[in-house]
């Protein structure tokens, strides 16, 4: 968690794409207490990994976030992260694919395509299949979030 905070602060400042990038922590709400626990459990494993973060009550939660004034009767509390970051990703990967792009003639940005199969040598992945064909190169990025887990179980 710690290395992709600061893999995603060098990177951010090497390529000066602008995404509403803000570094003022985030604040999770929740709205029951089956939640707030579940959700307790998780930032205990990830404060003994380096990131803290702190149990907010309802009021603390619209003292942070004002906004949350007029829905304050429908919460329970919240966790705020102070070294969490946020910005549009959206934005930001838009950016980052015009960069590359542009400075590198050989880059290839292949948008809704589904990974069928890495195909691997020692380490390496040296081509996939995919349901727009094979790709081979001599580096594979993958920017599925969620969806990454299940191809990359292969390397």
């Amino acid at each position: 968690m710690l290395y992709s905070r600061s893999m995603t602060q060098e990177l951010v400042a090497r390529t000066k794409v602008n995404f509403a990038y803000r570094q003022t922590g985030i604040l999770h709400i929740f709205r029951n207490q089956a939640m707030l626990e579940g959700n307790l459990r998780q930032a205990d494993f990830q404060a003994k990994l380096g990131c803290p973060y702190e149990k907010f009550s309802t009021e603390d939660c619209v003292a942070r976030e004002p906004a949350l004034s007029q829905s304050a009767s429908q919460l329970v509390g919240g966790l705020f992260y102070p070294l969490d970051e946020s910005g549009d990703i959206h934005i930001f990967t838009q950016g980052l694919a015009h960069l590359l792009s542009e400075r590198f003639k050989s880059v290839v940005i292949q948008y809704n395509t589904e990974i069928e199969k890495l195909n691997i040598a020692g380490r390496n992945v040296i081509s996939a299949i995919t349901s727009h064909g094979e790709f081979k190169a001599d580096a594979f990025v993958m920017a599925q979030g969620s969806y990454s887990a299940k191809p990359l179980r292969q390397v």
